[in-house]
C-alpha cells in the first residue's frame, strides 16, 4: 500500500512540474519524455498502472480538447484509443525520443488518427 501512495505522490510531482515548457499546457503534456519514461521505468507496478491511467486520461483529455477547437468535419476518431492503448503509444514514443516534450508525442498521435466523419 505504502508503495501505491508513493507511486500516485511520484505521478502527481511529475505532473505538476515545467510551468510553461510546453506554452500554455499543464500537466503531464509540459513534461519532457525522457522524465516520464524514466518515472515509468523505475516505478513499482502499482505505480506504473497509476501513470498508464494518469497520461491516458491525460491524453484523451488534450486530444478530446483539440477535437472541440475544430469544426465537426475535422475531428479526430478518437474512438479507436481508451486510456490504456493511449498510454502504451505515448510511453513508447517517449522511450524513443527522450528530448520531446509529451505533448508533442501526443499531438502526433492525434495528427495520426483518422477522422471522425461527424456531421454537424
Amino acid at each position: 500500500m505504502r508503495k501505491s501512495i508513493l507511486a500516485c505522490v511520484a505521478a502527481a510531482a511529475l505532473a505538476a512540474t515545467g510551468a510553461s515548457a510546453a506554452g500554455v499546457a499543464s500537466g503531464i503534456g509540459i513534461n519532457r519524455c525522457g522524465d516520464l519514461y524514466n518515472a515509468y521505468a523505475t516505478a513499482s507496478a502499482g505505480g506504473q498502472q497509476a501513470l498508464i491511467i494518469a497520461v491516458g486520461q491525460w491524453a484523451y483529455g488534450y486530444m478530446t480538447g483539440r477535437n472541440s477547437e475544430q469544426p465537426k468535419a475535422n475531428w479526430k476518431d478518437l474512438g479507436a484509443l481508451d486510456v490504456d492503448s493511449g498510454a502504451g503509444l505515448v510511453l513508447k514514443q517517449c522511450a524513443s525520443h527522450p528530448s520531446l516534450y509529451v505533448i508533442e508525442v501526443v499531438d502526433a498521435i492525434y495528427d495520426a488518427l483518422p477522422y471522425a466523419n461527424v456531421s454537424s
